[in-house]
């Protein structure tokens, strides 16, 4: 999405900062540590970025994986996805949180799932992986886990929204 003016929807203002730097901040207030794959020419989709990111921290223990257009996530919601993703009991590779009846962000998988995760291609992701991965789904209290910023009516909504007007 072009935010306006030839700006991205990721570099777009919301509030005092980016779109981008609210997310940034919400993964850094989990504690987790981070790893951000930026876009380029051979990174074209969603399943590319998760696959490079798996390839760039092969030993993890896991990964969560947060798109980066969620400004509103709570660093609180990071964590209990984690949190929900090392207590995975037997059979169990992947964790997602859920809001009301939406499924969220962000996805966690289990380190046993790096082969699969590294031939994700395409749009889609990891769906597939998730699909086949027996996941359970948390429910969560924060409605910012699947409020993404697809349009510029999104980023008015969530601006109207950090401002204290309804929309």
């Amino acid at each position: 999405m072009d935010a306006g003016g030839g700006v991205h929807k990721l570099e777009a203002i919301l509030g005092s900062k980016t779109v981008l730097a609210h997310t940034l901040n919400a993964v850094q207030g989990s504690g987790l540590p981070m790893h951000v794959v930026q876009p380029s020419a051979h990174l074209l989709t969603m399943g590319d970025s998760i696959a490079q990111a798996v390839f760039d921290c092969p030993s993890d223990a896991g990964w969560l994986f947060l798109p980066a257009d969620l400004p509103l996530i709570q660093a609180s919601t990071i964590r209990q996805v984690a949190d929900a993703l090392m207590a995975l009991g037997p059979g169990r590779f992947a964790v997602r949180p859920r809001f009301g009846e939406q499924l969220g962000h962000p996805v966690g998988f289990a380190a046993s799932k790096r082969s699969d995760l590294l031939n994700c291609k395409g749009k889609s992701g990891a769906v597939s992986v998730f699909i086949e991965s027996n996941a359970i789904k948390i429910e969560i209290l924060d409605d910012g886990c699947v409020n993404d910023i697809d349009t510029p009516l999104d980023l008015q909504r969530l601006s109207d929204r950090l401002h204290g007007l309804s929309r």
